[in-house]
């Protein structure tokens, strides 16, 4: 099970490689997406690749819905992509398909993720060079978000 977070723009692209989505997996997932969200402030699109992500039942969809739910909040959209055909008739089954733009044309998706790196491109600096400068502004950047104690998910 691994994870892998890109930032474009106002778009995280998040991709669970070897997932299975049954009850632990679905709180790895929720950890690691929030991590991941909360990793940038202006994050309000979500596009997640599901090529390798097994859903197991309702707990899985509550999985997706956690990322839909986070994207609706801040007026954003989230975006599956190349979701297997098991995800997308457990969707349509939940009635659930309308709420996500599912993407499983390779040319549509290869296109959607060449817009999301040009406008990586003409943002300026990278996101690793944003962090120096945001370092060198404010060192007390830990004192902006205290973590206490483990993470508590509100659903």
């Amino acid at each position: 099970m691994e994870f892998v977070s890109k930032y474009y723009d106002n778009h995280l692209v998040f991709e669970a490689r070897d997932l299975n989505l049954d009850t632990p997996g679905v709180l790895r997932y929720k950890r690691e997406l929030s991590a991941a969200l909360f990793q940038e402030e202006n994050i309000s699109n979500i596009v997640l690749q599901f090529k390798d992500v097994i859903l197991k039942d309702n707990v899985s969809l509550g999985a997706l819905l956690y990322a839909h739910r986070f994207a609706k909040g801040r007026e954003g959209n989230c975006i599956l992509i190349s979701p297997t055909v098991k995800t997308v008739s457990l969707l349509k089954m939940a009635k659930l398909d309308k709420a996500f733009t599912i993407l499983t044309d390779e040319k549509k998706i290869n296109k959607l993720l060449k817009t999301l790196q040009s406008k990586e491109k003409k943002s300026g600096l990278s996101r690793n060079e944003e962090e120096v400068d945001n370092k060198n502004e404010d060192d007390n950047s830990s004192e902006k978000y205290p973590v206490d104690g483990d993470f508590k998910f509100i659903e």
